[in-house]
């Protein structure tokens, strides 16, 4: 789609001013392209960038930032005396344009302490907040309501601010930590490269073995937003929150080889370093790319089938109510989501949602309410009343919330994505 493509356009060029900015201070290609090529590593979020949703430009978003700071992690000195301060407020628009689009995004804004200079990061952070509510402007009057969410966030256990009122569920601590190690093991081997640096390079201060003294504020900076990245998605659990971090894992060991190479003599080591850098470049390209196709294929298939089942099951009654929850896969699931926030188009999309509602899982009151038009709200008794009597209700979900057992369902569909209940 034209969307798509837009998208695709707008990443790549993104990526080619990264790999330029750190040809620029590492004067090294074959660093630029090794970091260039991180979009291709992690297969099942490679496709996120063309896709209209907020990891695409949370990817935009990681790619321009560590572009712009890439003399600062490469100690490119010439570079950094020529950052202006347009620059430092670019710095900080980049940012507030990232926390804007997702939440998630909150540990990169660690990254603005490469800066060093005080004045640098306090310039770069007022820009931020600035640029922050300047992008959340068309969304002010829900602030409240986002701040509330946020909260509820952070002190629940479960998803969106669901479950009980503590920090996090410690039984799960550990099942999500090897989640998180399977998945992105790549950008924990960096991490734990990045540990060993840093213990070397202390230790041989403290023991003063070293003449002139290593400095560690970049490996610590790159190695605290890594982990509060982790920590905030152990949290509150899903891979694809670990999305704005991904790119550390490559910027980390291109940093880790610019040491190593500056400590080396022969220049034939130094070309066959880089050669076996590109040709694991080119393999990881291969391999991604081969098994994010298979992976989209088979979730498409599922997905479209999963679709057609239910839609045909449900055309059987002319007369019908139905209800989605978060993440169902009917267009109207996606019209009645955005409608949240949209009253004013309420001509627009009273068509398509007529017949339908949001179950609203997240929702702190019971019984849970259900949106119907927009901002309505209705309790599912509210709703009963206003039907024809003995209307069916149907509820479409992706997942059996541990928030629907309040109601009294029967099984209809089991689909590979979705389910399919009637209300009793």
């Amino acid at each position: 789609t034209t969307v798509s493509i837009s998208l695709a356009i707008l990443n790549s060029v993104a990526n080619y001013y990264l790999g330029k900015r750190i040809y620029q201070a590492t004067h090294q290609i074959a660093l630029a392209l090794f970091v260039q090529a991180f979009i291709f590593e992690f297969a099942a979020y490679a496709p996120r960038a063309t896709h209209l949703g907020a990891e695409s430009f949370l990817i935009l978003g990681a790619m321009l930032l560590i572009g712009k700071l890439a003399p600062f992690i490469f100690n490119h000195e010439l570079l950094k005396k020529e950052f202006t301060e347009r620059e430092v407020k670019i710095v900080g628009v980049i940012a507030g344009f990232g926390l804007a689009v997702k939440m998630n995004f909150f540990p990169m804004l660690g990254l603005l302490f490469l800066l060093k200079d005080k004045k640098k990061i306090s310039k770069a952070f007022v820009w931020f907040l600035g640029s922050y509510l300047l992008f959340l402007l068309p969304v002010i009057r829900r602030f409240g309501q986002i701040f509330h969410w946020v909260i509820d966030i952070a002190s629940h256990s479960g998803r969106h601010g669901s479950g009980s009122a503590e920090w996090i569920q410690y039984d799960q601590i550990s099942l999500q930590v090897k989640n998180l190690l399977s998945s992105f093991t790549l950008l924990y081997i960096a991490a734990a490269l990045l540990i060993l640096f840093i213990f070397y390079h202390t230790l041989q201060r403290l023991l003063s073995l070293q003449v002139k003294s290593v400095d560690v504020t970049v490996p610590l900076i790159l190695l605290g937003v890594i982990v509060a990245q982790s920590a905030l998605v152990i949290k509150h659990p899903g891979n694809h929150y670990m999305v704005p971090v991904l790119l550390l894992g490559f910027i980390s060991i291109a940093w880790l080889l610019q040491q190593f190479n500056t400590s080396l003599r022969l220049n034939r080591l130094k070309h066959t370093l880089s050669f076996a850098l590109l040709f694991y470049m080119a393999f990881i390209a291969n391999a991604s790319i081969t098994q994010a196709h298979q992976q989209l294929r088979d979730s498409h298939i599922a997905q479209t089938q999963s679709y057609e089942t239910i839609v045909a099951y449900l055309g059987k009654y002319p007369q019908k109510f139905v209800l989605g929850t978060y993440r169902c896969n009917l267009p109207q699931c996606a019209i009645a989501f955005g409608a949240q926030s949209a009253n004013k188009l309420k001509s627009y999309y009273d068509k398509p949602l007529t017949g339908f509602g949001l179950f609203d899982i997240w929702s702190q009151q019971k019984p849970f309410k259900i949106f119907q038009s927009g901002e309505k709200r209705l309790s599912l008794s509210e709703l009963k009343q206003g039907l024809i009597e003995n209307t069916p209700i149907f509820i479409v979900t992706p997942v059996v919330y541990p928030e629907l057992s309040q109601l009294d369902m029967e099984l209809i569909l089991q689909t590979p994505t979705q389910f399919l209940y009637r209300i009793k």
